[in-house]
């Protein structure tokens, strides 16, 4: 017989970086919420210690810590319109981008790359994604993955252009002529 749990205010499935986001801001807001996470059981320590995760083969190339996809299937959300859990608005997402996150991402206020005359850097990052370098004292590499597969022309457009436009910088709008041209020069 299943068992039956507390009734809860919000179910976050997965709790990785974006579900634990979510579910500070649901829990500070004062809800109630449960995250349910599939695989073994890890921590940080020793599942995720220096030099271990930096084991390329092992997690780049091997994928260790996906899913198992010849035994498990993937769920899919079907909708992404209003009023589905944990939607957030470009404006919730881009408030927590704002300020950075050091040697991750980089603040994006007042940032030149984001406020220089040519888009096209900022274009290219949204649709190829990016990896941060690796040094002698920041030896992980951080990546954020490109969205051409999963944004159009216009999508692109409106990200760019509200990072651009949006924390006080006042840099210039792209196009959709620009991203396409971008685009097919990166695939």
């Amino acid at each position: 017989m299943a068992e039956r749990k507390k009734p809860v205010d919000a179910v976050i499935i997965g709790y990785g970086w974006t579900g634990a986001i979510m579910a500070k801001t649901l829990t500070d807001a004062g809800l109630s919420v449960v995250a349910l996470e599939r695989g073994p059981a890890q921590d940080t320590s020793p599942d995720f210690e220096y030099p271990r995760i930096a084991d390329e083969l092992k997690y780049g190339i091997r994928g260790h810590l996906w899913q198992p996809l010849a035994r498990e299937t993937v769920t899919v959300r079907h909708s992404d319109g209003p009023g589905t859990l944990g939607e957030w608005s470009a404006d919730e997402v881009a408030q927590f981008l704002l300020m950075g996150y050091e040697r991750v991402f980089p603040r994006l206020a007042g940032n030149p790359i984001v406020q220089a005359p040519n888009p096209l850097s900022v274009v290219s990052v949204v649709l190829e994604g990016s990896r941060t370098p690796r040094t002698a004292p920041a030896p992980a590499q951080f990546t954020m993955p490109g969205f051409a597969w999963r944004l159009s022309d216009q999508d692109v457009a409106d990200v760019v252009n509200f990072v651009r436009t949006s924390w006080g910088n006042q840099a210039s709008a792209t196009t959709l002529d620009a991203v396409s041209r971008t685009r097919s020069s990166v695939r």
